[in-house]
């Protein structure tokens, strides 16, 4: 019995899309830091269009909020983390 994560509903750790995101809002880890900080301090404030990846960025609240707390939770005072059985996908093999 083999145990598989159901983690990626939504691409979330999908790094091309995440590179093509900051790249279409123009955050490059070739400017300077002061300059991603200006920009990123600038596109907080814009309203974001629901399931665009800035909305993903900059609204993650919304966005994550209820998929992460279904399947995980972290217990910050005992430092503690346990997840859901439905966030894992029973695989069989048979030989």
């Amino acid at each position: 019995m083999e145990f598989a994560k159901k983690f990626d509903h939504n691409d979330i750790s999908s790094v091309l899309l995440m590179e093509t995101c900051y790249k279409d809002m123009e955050i490059s880890g070739n400017d300077s830091i002061e300059e991603v900080v200006k920009n990123i301090e600038s596109l907080f404030g814009m309203n974001h269009t629901y399931g665009s990846c800035s909305y993903n960025i900059f609204k993650n609240k919304k966005y994550l909020g209820r998929f992460v707390q279904s399947i995980a939770l972290y217990l910050h005072v005992l430092n503690a983390f346990s997840t859901s059985s439905n966030a894992l996908t029973e695989t069989v093999e048979i030989n």
